[in-house]
C-alpha cells in the first residue's frame, strides 16, 4: 500500500469515526425531551424569559378562574400577544377586556385581530427575574397601548403573612359605554394566599 493510499485510509477512518459520534449525539438530542420556553419579542430581538413550569401553569389556572369570576362583562384571555410598539410584541399570561370597549382604528389594535386593548394585563414570574417584570411596566403603558392596569406576580418560596390586591373596577371597565356596570363592586380583590396555597398543594 502506497503512502497516499494509508494516508486515505486513516482520514477515512478519522472521517467515519467522527461520523458515527456526531449520529450517535443527534440521536441522543431527539431522544431527550424538548425545553419549552416563553418569548416575547422586546425592541426587534427575541427574548426568552419564562420556563412555563407546574408553579407557573397553577398560579395562571387558578389567576385566570378568580378573574373570570367577576363579572360576565369581562373576557379572560390567556397567552395573547400585544403589540407594545412599533418593535415590540408580549404575551401576557393573563389578559382581561370588557365587552363594549371601543374599536379602536387598525393602527391602534391589540395585534391583527382589530380589537382593543385589555384593560388588564398579567405577567407571572416564577423562573423569570423580578427586574424583567418591573421593565414590562414602560411596555405596557406605552403611547401605543390603551391598558390601565399592569399586574406582575413574583413567586417566591413561602411566607406567613396574607396579601391581597384590590383591583378598581373603574379601570377595567375604562372606554366602554355607560362605564363600570350596576351591581359591580368598587374594586375587585385577588387573595395572593389562595395562589400560595394551589402552590404548596402541587
Amino acid at each position: 500500500m502506497s503512502q497516499n493510499e494509508k494516508l486515505f485510509s486513516k482520514w477515512s477512518s478519522a472521517f467515519d469515526s467522527a461520523r458515527h459520534k456526531l449520529l450517535a449525539i443527534r440521536r441522543k438530542r431527539e431522544r431527550e425531551p424538548k425545553v419549552s420556553v416563553n418569548h416575547r419579542l422586546i425592541d426587534g430581538k427575541i427574548e426568552a424569559y419564562e420556563m412555563p413550569l407546574d408553579p407557573h401553569g397553577l398560579v395562571q389556572a387558578k389567576l385566570t378562574a378568580i378573574m373570570d369570576n367577576w363579572s360576565v362583562r369581562l373576557r379572560v384571555i390567556i397567552e395573547l400577544d400585544v403589540i407594545v410598539d412599533t418593535r415590540s410584541v408580549c404575551r401576557p399570561d393573563i389578559c382581561v377586556r370588557p365587552l363594549n370597549r371601543h374599536q379602536p382604528q387598525s393602527s391602534r389594535a391589540v395585534n391583527s385581530s382589530g380589537n382593543p386593548y385589555s384593560t388588564l394585563v398579567v405577567e407571572i414570574g416564577n423562573t423569570e427575574s423580578l427586574n424583567s417584570l418591573h421593565e414590562l411596566t414602560a411596555k405596557y403603558f406605552s403611547q401605543r397601548t390603551t391598558i390601565q392596569i399592569y399586574l406582575a406576580i413574583k413567586l417566591y418560596p413561602t411566607r406567613q403573612d396574607e396579601y391581597q390586591i384590590d383591583i378598581p373596577t373603574v379601570l377595567l371597565f375604562n372606554d366602554v359605554p355607560g362605564g363600570v356596570p350596576g351591581g359591580v363592586p368598587n374594586n375587585y380583590i385577588i387573595d395572593l394566599w389562595r395562589l400560595q396555597d394551589a402552590i404548596l398543594t402541587i
